[in-house]
């Protein structure tokens, strides 16, 4: 039994491993149950990220171009509905870097935060 285990009263498994969130299903079998990250049940659960749930719903509101919101104020006048943003919340679902959708907004992100007027990296 692992230390956190001894900690909590009862664990609520079905949820945790419920398929209608992958990507606590994913955390779930990578983190908590120490499932080795090329096994089956882990990569369907990481795939299963960007095909419903709240990942999906998200990319699915994504400009072509790969942003969220207005792409020139994509942080300081943007929180939490602008391109930065969902990022950070995209990344703690789990989703992958490999898709395209994501490739794209961190280009945007660079190129915008890199460009002359942004003071930006």
């Amino acid at each position: 039994m692992k230390e956190w285990e001894k900690r909590v009263k009862s664990i609520p498994w079905e949820w945790l491993l419920n398929q209608s969130n992958p990507s606590v299903r994913y955390f779930t079998l990578s983190q908590l149950l120490d499932f080795p990250i090329d096994s089956t049940e882990v990569i369907s659960a990481k795939e299963s990220i960007l095909q419903f749930g709240p990942a999906k719903k998200i990319l699915d509101r994504q400009n072509p171009n790969g942003y969220w919101g207005n792409p020139a104020n994509y942080y300081v006048n943007a929180k939490y509905k602008g391109t930065a943003h969902t990022m950070l919340i995209l990344a703690q679902l789990g989703v992958s870097q490999k898709d395209k959708r994501i490739k794209r907004m961190c280009e945007l992100i660079l190129d915008v935060a890199q460009g002359p007027c942004s003071g930006g990296f």
